[in-house]
C-alpha cells in the first residue's frame, strides 16, 4: 500500500493506493474505500467498480500533474511530494511539466490558441479527435503559450506524446513592456 498526498481540483486529499500486477486496485482515504479493477486500452483508461464500467481519458499536464476526465466532467490531480514548492511557485524557467502532449493518436479539429496568448486556467489549446471522440486539451494553469507545436494544424493526425502546446508563467512576458503594433 502506498500513501499519497493529491491534490484534486485545489482540495488535498491523503489517500492510500494498492495496485496489483492483475489490474486489482484499491483507494483508501480515511474510512471511505473504492476497489475495482483497471484496464489500459491505448490511452484510455477503463475502470470496473462494483460492476460498472467506467472510462476514463487522462491528459499530462504542467508541473506533472494530469487532466482526468470522466464523461464530460475534467478533474486536474497533481501529486504533492515532500519537499516540492508551493502549487504554481516559479522555478526559474519553463522545463517539460509546462508542455501539453497528446494523450493518444489523434486528428487535430481546432487550435484555439497561438505564441505568446494569455491564457487562463482550464482554457481549451487543442481540440483532438479520437475513435469518434472529441478531447479538448485545455489549459492546467493561467499562463502565456510559448509555443504550439509545429504538427498542431486542423486536420494533421498527430501521435502519442506529440508537443501540442508549451506554456510558461504569465509574469515571463513582462507584462509591464508595451506590446509592439
Amino acid at each position: 500500500m502506498t500513501a499519497r498526498r493529491v491534490r484534486i481540483d485545489g482540495a488535498t486529499h491523503e489517500v492510500a493506493l494498492t495496485v496489483d500486477a492483475a489490474g486489482a486496485f484499491s483507494v483508501r482515504e480515511g474510512e471511505r474505500a473504492i476497489a475495482g479493477t483497471r484496464r489500459w486500452i491505448g490511452a484510455r483508461l477503463e475502470l470496473e467498480i462494483g460492476g460498472r464500467t467506467l472510462e476514463a481519458h487522462i491528459v499530462r499536464g504542467a508541473r506533472g500533474g494530469v487532466e482526468l476526465w470522466f464523461g464530460g466532467d475534467r478533474y486536474i490531480v497533481e501529486e504533492l511530494r515532500a519537499g516540492a514548492g508551493a502549487a504554481g511557485g516559479a522555478s526559474g524557467g519553463a522545463g517539460d511539466d509546462d508542455a501539453m502532449l497528446a494523450p493518444m493518436p489523434a486528428k487535430i479539429v481546432r487550435v484555439h490558441v497561438a505564441a505568446g496568448d494569455a491564457v487562463t486556467d482550464g482554457q481549451a489549446l487543442v481540440v483532438l479527435e479520437s475513435m469518434k471522440m472529441e478531447l479538448s486539451v485545455t489549459a492546467p494553469r493561467a499562463g502565456r503559450v510559448r509555443r504550439v507545436g509545429a504538427d498542431v494544424i486542423p486536420g494533421a493526425i498527430v501521435s502519442a506524446g506529440t508537443l501540442l502546446v508549451e506554456l510558461e508563467p504569465a509574469s515571463a512576458a513582462n507584462p509591464a513592456a508595451p506590446e509592439a503594433s
